[in-house]
């Protein structure tokens, strides 16, 4: 959890004082639809990194969708979402 962070409800919700992240472990984190969150997703998100308010890096893969806090770049907000979402190996 982020410094100032508060779960609601069931704890499926995080809310920080920026943004509102889904932390289902099978959501928008799932990189590569195979029903969990773990390394082989995290590969396809780090090559995806590009930093705040800039588009994904250059080694994102085609029909790749890191940016899980939908706010057009792949930054640590991104990190955040999917560090929440990681179901293990």
């Amino acid at each position: 959890m982020l410094p100032g962070g508060v779960l609601s409800g069931s704890g499926s919700r995080y809310i920080d004082s920026v943004s509102l992240f889904d932390t289902q472990p099978t959501g928008r984190a799932d990189l590569d639809a195979d029903g969990d969150v773990d390394l082989d997703d995290f590969e396809l998100f780090a090559a995806c990194l590009g930093g705040a308010m800039a588009p994904p890096a250059g080694g994102c893969g085609a029909g790749v969708e890191a940016d899980l806090d939908g706010d057009g770049d792949v930054d640590l907000a991104d990190v955040a979402v999917f560090q929440v979402s990681y179901t293990g190996p």
